[in-house]
């Protein structure tokens, strides 16, 4: 590949790696002036962890796959299973995320339990994997062991569209509540067990240059597919366009290297006295959809709907048809917008 007369700072060329098979391959990018002298040189190699197309792949535009087609995954965030049947029912989601119901702690066989009572692909088992009752299994020490356990016993079943192992490592100011480093030794360890799987990681959306700051982006690709969440009508921190500039900057500041997924406001919180919801706030059903929107044109490889229904938001039956639209209207194009 070659390219002359660079307009911009930035130059992006797809590499499609589907035909090669395992191993370490290096990529060098050389700059060379008019007349062809060596200006600067860069290499960098990217390991490939099995023959052809994974499980669950990437391809050149970032968009996922599943079992060689196109996906756009639509999920919940922490429905137990009595809550996600009329999510599945009704059409609201997809595909699973990103708990284990409100299980305070869980092993992987209870995982398997609770993935295989939903019935459908899922993204977890989230940040209390370690069943020890703690809320952030990757500072304990045997995180790696754990997690390990999951992917070896985890790794074939037909449940597991993605692993997450926390979410919002990014808080905790200077000091983040889990290190980089911690996430990125338990990636490598399941890469090395499952390679049809990605591992994704989702990030408290309030501040991208601090995230990036604390070594949770590039040149730290911690995860395959990235995350992060804000409510800018729930919290009223943003308004809808500087939201919109969060998706794009989360992107930008990952080179556009990874696939990136957001949650997406779907209710009015908080909501003690359903349907009032005094002091509650939130996106009508309208906003609702229209953010839907907005993450596809920026770029969003898939969403999930916030938050828990109960006692945390309240989801009428306007934005439950506004969700299973949408569900509907990404099925049906997705093969155009991807």
């Amino acid at each position: 590949y070659r390219k002359t007369g660079l307009a911009a700072g930035r130059e992006t060329h797809n590499i499609d790696l589907s035909a090669l098979n395992t191993g370490n391959y290096t990529i060098t990018i050389k700059m060379l002036d008019a007349t062809n002298a060596l200006k600067a040189q860069v290499s960098e190699t990217i390991r490939k962890y099995r023959d052809g197309v994974s499980t669950v792949s990437i391809d050149a535009n970032n968009s996922l796959s599943l079992n060689g087609s196109l996906i756009f995954p639509v999920t919940p965030f922490q429905q137990n299973v009595s809550d996600w049947v009329p999510y599945s029912a009704n059409g609201w989601a997809n595909m699973y995320g990103w708990s284990s119901g409100y299980n305070t702690t869980y092993s992987y066989s209870q995982y398997q339990s609770f993935i295989e009572a939903i019935g459908r692909p899922s993204i977890g088992p989230d940040g209390r994997f370690c069943n020890s009752g703690v809320t952030g299994c990757l500072k304990e020490p045997n995180a790696v062991a754990t997690a390990s356990g999951y992917a070896s016993a985890l790794k074939n079943h037909p449940k597991v569209l993605m692993w997450t192992w926390v979410d919002e490592p990014d808080l905790g100011g200077n000091s983040p509540n889990v290190p980089p480093q911690n996430i990125q030794a338990v990636t490598d360890a399941v890469h090395a067990i499952d390679v049809n799987h990605p591992q994704a990681l989702n990030l408290y959306g309030w501040a991208p240059g601090s995230t990036r700051g604390k070594g949770f982006l590039y040149p730290n690709l911690l995860a395959d597919v990235y995350s992060f969440d804000n409510y800018p009508l729930i919290h009223g921190t943003e308004t809808i366009a500087s939201w919109v500039s969060l998706l794009d900057q989360f992107q930008q500041y990952n080179y556009g290297l990874t696939p990136w997924m957001t949650f997406i406001e779907a209710g009015i919180q908080p909501c003690s006295n359903p349907p009032t919801c005094t002091g509650g706030r939130g996106p009508t059903p309208a906003q609702m959809r229209m953010e839907a929107w907005l993450a596809v044109i920026h770029g969003m490889k898939g969403i999930s709907w916030w938050g828990p229904e109960g006692s945390w938001t309240y989801i009428d039956a306007a934005h439950h048809a506004q969700m299973a639209r949408f569900v509907d209207q990404i099925g049906r194009l997705k093969n155009v917008v991807l």
